[in-house]
């Protein structure tokens, strides 16, 4: 099993990633694109808890609900 390089050596776990993008703050540049991954807030958060910078969110509500798939029109392209 392969020992955590931070462990080794203790200035790795120093290095700041933070960056600020059109007045948004956020810990490292990493950031999670409007996806399946960031469907519920619980999904988000657990992201955060392992590290991630930030999410994208193009819909909020409750419950969001996908009406159609986002290649639904490739079917009839593709057969058609």
């Amino acid at each position: 099993m392969t020992q955590d390089p931070r462990t080794q050596d203790p200035s790795l776990s120093t290095i700041d990633l933070s960056c600020d993008v059109a007045g948004i703050r956020s810990p490292n540049p990493f950031w999670l694109a409007s996806a399946p991954p960031t469907n519920s807030r619980d999904q988000i958060m657990r992201a955060f808890d392992y590290g991630w910078g930030g999410a994208v969110w193009k819909t909020l509500g409750d419950p969001i609900i996908n009406v159609s798939s986002r290649l639904g029109g490739w079917a009839g392209a593709i057969s058609g």
